[in-house]
């Protein structure tokens, strides 16, 4: 059973509650319990029903709340709770569970465990939970106070599906409900993690969101880092639903300065094996912003990378490094069923990739690796968040050729691309998806579809390629 946790600390944040333009409760006003005690720091914060927006009929909100909870499954999708707390006798699946921030989706299962009721969850849509309500900011949400949450790495870290003897990670035995996490959430800017075989330190949210990854097998070693600078972040958002619809919504994140990038991988003499990772990163960092109408949401920032290797020599070395500035705001407007995004200004450079660029090899190589880094403001937990949400994706193509394939040059070629989704709802990785599919399997649950809610087209806003020198043979 996951112990309760300590922690101080406060939020920053002004909210506006505005008109919720359907039916309202007579209640008085509740005040929300300190989003930063123990068990709602642990668990998420606690909804209110009754305080002006309206729920799907099939959406349970257990009152008690964080209260309810003894614990959580290291995958976040099975929540253990108390089964004489009230309304989850109520809980069956088919329906939507509502019991904090962080505990939200549909059940694809309910039963005993011991003491408690194991309640195993899909992820849903921001609309799959509400239907009337009305939610905005009013002054900035900083991001310089975060959650640190981070686990045992879950069966969907591990795209391969494999462990050290061959059988799978995924399915029924990988959900253990009651197991508590090695780490207590607190405030902090880095959480470590393990995911795709590699070790992964993350970073936020003071000065910029970031990862540092690193790996070691096969012949293959690797090292990186990437980094959106920021300085004084903050956001703002809103949220409007009407009968289950997004009306109109808005995401912005302001204090964007910087993208700063470095990579280094060799091979062995003895031999190795190239590798291609999908490393769904684990850590998340969340800040709590506030309960509007009930409805206790939060900021949460999730990183989810991918790593290629192309090597075609034993004893190869790579490695460069590069920084670009900018500045301006990622986000979006969505009025009259239309996404309005906005990006960064042009990106100046401030180190080249390949004016750093070293190369040790007597053949062809290559490394590429990109960085996805989601900001959402709804509900949920991980990378199974559904509100408004904007996603930065970094591409990085790095090849150096060698002087005995090419006579006396030496090609070398770079790509940086910065791309932006966006949208209202959630989004979820493919690979992910699949494996939580095939983990659903089990309840013999529908499948989910790895996006929900609606989207605008991804952008491309900067793409950079260079290739040194300016030959016909290198261009090749």
């Amino acid at each position: 059973m996951l112990l309760r946790r300590l922690l101080a600390g406060l939020v920053a944040g002004a909210i506006l509650i505005s008109a919720c333009g359907c039916s309202t409760s007579a209640q008085p006003p509740v005040q929300p319990e300190d989003p930063y005690s123990p068990s709602q720091m642990s668990f998420g914060s606690t909804p209110i029903p009754g305080q002006g927006a309206t729920f799907q009929p099939d959406v349970v909100v257990i009152a008690a709340g964080a209260a309810a909870v003894e614990s959580v499954s290291d995958d976040g999708l099975t929540w253990m709770l108390d089964p004489n707390a009230p309304g989850v006798g109520d809980l069956a699946p088919g329906k939507v569970l509502f019991v904090t921030s962080r505990g939200v989706g549909r059940i694809v299962d309910a039963s005993r465990s011991g003491a408690d009721l194991a309640v195993t969850l899909a992820p849903v849509t921001i609309t799959d939970v509400i239907k009337d309500g009305s939610f905005a900011s009013t002054s900035a949400i900083s991001l310089d106070k975060a959650i640190v949450y981070q686990t045992p790495q879950p069966f969907w870290a591990d795209p391969q599906g494999a462990s050290e003897d061959g059988a799978p990670r995924i399915g029924p035995a990988s959900y253990r409900p009651g197991v508590d996490l090695p780490t207590v959430p607190g405030i902090g800017t880095d959480a470590a993690t393990v995911a795709g075989g590699f070790g992964v330190t993350s970073t936020c949210c003071e000065s910029g969101v970031g990862a540092a990854f690193s790996y070691g097998a096969g012949g293959i070693k690797i090292e990186g880092s990437i980094a959106l600078e920021m300085s004084q972040p903050h956001a703002s958002f809103a949220l409007n639903i009407a009968g289950g619809e997004v009306t109109n919504a808005s995401f912005h994140l302001l204090g964007a300065a910087g993208l700063k990038l470095a990579v280094a991988a060799g091979t062995s003499p003895d031999g190795f094996t190239n590798i291609n990772r999908a490393l769904p990163v684990s850590a998340e960092f969340t800040v709590p912003v506030a309960t509007i109408l009930g409805v206790p949401l939060s900021v949460t920032v999730n990183q989810y990378l991918n790593v290629q290797t192309t090597f075609s020599a034993k004893t190869a070395y790579i490695s460069a490094n590069g920084e670009y500035s900018f500045s301006g705001d990622l986000g979006f407007d969505y009025s009259n069923k239309t996404f309005t995004p906005s990006f960064v200004s042009d990106p100046q450079v401030k180190t080249s990739i390949l004016d750093s660029a070293k190369i040790l090899s007597v053949g062809v190589n290559g490394i590429a690796f990109d960085d996805h880094v989601k900001f959402t403001i709804g509900l949920g937990a991980y990378g199974f968040k559904a509100g408004v949400y904007f996603t930065l994706t970094a591409t990085l193509g790095l090849t150096l050729g060698s002087a005995l394939a090419t006579g006396s040059i030496v090609c070398r070629g770079a790509q940086l691309d910065l791309w932006g989704d966006y949208g209202v709802g959630y989004d979820i990785p493919k690979p992910v998806t699949a494996l939580i599919n095939f983990f659903l399997k089990h309840f013999n649950s529908t499948p989910i579809a790895s996006s929900g809610g609606i989207a605008g087209p991804a952008k491309n806003f900067f793409d950079r390629a260079v290739v040194e020198p300016d030959s016909k043979i290198c261009k090749k």
